[in-house]
């Protein structure tokens, strides 16, 4: 999340919809006569969370503004309560998206004691919608760059802070362009882990188990050998209806799972070849991947259980191909004999 003292310095961008949210909700905040919700609902990787605080920061000085970052029935009601009776106008309240609990009823309890408070709901979306989704008193904000002034905001931040990378980014029509992908190609080394992490997390959370297992397995493969995967190697984990179909087949049946698998891993071709190969999307996915895929609640400790996951990789590897042909040779030897000594 980004902080405050950034927020001071500037180091954010505005999106697009940035501007028409702000006078939205300044608009609400002037005439009404009663509690209100507004729900900003985002993609990963949009900028959710730094648009509402943005949000906060840009009207502080002119309404008082609470962060909500947790939701007890009672306590929250009375502490806001007496926010409210103290300051006698208008009240901002943001709703990050980690909160849980029924803040209709948070809503109504402050319509019933004549509590004004425009509460914004930041709530985090990974199925794909329309970019003018914006029903009655909320906004969708896209992952996806929405016009040229946009991205000219983020090539003016990269000319500030990474000269070196402003040519590769401006080749790069904004139509094509994810908001992430600024923040990766600039250097993924700075970019904040749980970021990346929240990202990558909240597809993997959408994905169904064979989906999951391939996904570890390409990246599992990548980490420790940096070579792409043959779909075809795994076609026997993909089925539609009862026959065994591979994923590409799979896929163009379950378009929401494509989608959402083609933020962390990309598709490409080989010269020469028919064959459909996959490799995670930027390196460092690779690593987030196996930390959540195998770690489960202890992210940290997935080397530990890679013993386990390297017998279930060559089982499935056997399950799926009669033959050892030379391609597969070529892969397992990489993941498991040419790699560094420093690699458990």
């Amino acid at each position: 999340t980004i902080s405050w003292n950034e927020l001071a310095a500037g180091v954010d961008v505005n999106r697009d919809i940035y501007f028409d949210i702000r006078k939205e909700i300044v608009s609400k905040l002037d005439t009404a006569r009663n509690s209100k919700r507004f729900d900003l609902r985002h993609r990963p990787g949009a900028g959710g969370t730094t648009i509402s605080r943005r949000l906060a920061f840009d009207l502080r000085r002119k309404y008082p503004v609470v962060i909500l970052t947790s939701y007890k029935s009672d306590v929250t009601f009375r502490n806001l309560d007496i926010i409210s009776r103290r300051v006698s106008k208008p009240m901002l309240a943001i709703v990050e998206s980690s909160v849980s609990g029924n803040i209709d009823e948070l809503i109504n309890e402050c319509n019933i004691n004549k509590r004004i408070i425009v509460f914004v709901v930041v709530s985090r979306e990974t199925k794909h919608r329309n970019l003018n989704y914006n029903k009655g008193f909320s906004a969708f904000i896209s992952e996806m760059m929405t016009s040229p002034e946009e991205k000219s905001r983020f090539m003016e931040k990269i000319k500030r802070y990474r000269q070196n990378k402003v040519e590769l980014l401006d080749q790069i029509s904004y139509r094509n362009s994810e908001v992430i992908e600024y923040a990766l190609t600039i250097g993924d080394a700075d970019f904040s882990s749980n970021q990346i992490e929240t990202y990558v997390k909240s597809y993997i959370n959408a994905l169904s188990e064979p989906v999951s297992d391939f996904l570890a397995f390409v990246s599992l493969i990548y980490h420790y050998s940096q070579k792409m995967v043959n779909e075809a190697i795994f076609r026997k984990l993909f089925k539609y209806g009862n026959n065994i179909c591979g994923l590409s087949v799979y896929l163009a049946h379950n378009k929401d799972e494509r989608e959402m698998l083609q933020k962390i891993i990309v598709q490409t071709k080989v010269e020469g070849s028919y064959a459909v190969f996959f490799l995670p999307r930027f390196s460092r996915f690779a690593d987030i991947v196996l930390k959540l895929l195998l770690g489960g609640a202890r992210p940290e400790t997935w080397k530990e259980y890679l013993p386990e996951y390297s017998i279930r990789l060559i089982k499935t590897i056997k399950e799926n191909n009669e033959y050892l042909c030379e391609e597969v040779e070529k892969m397992l030897t990489a993941v498991f004999l040419n790699r560094g000594a420093e690699d458990p």
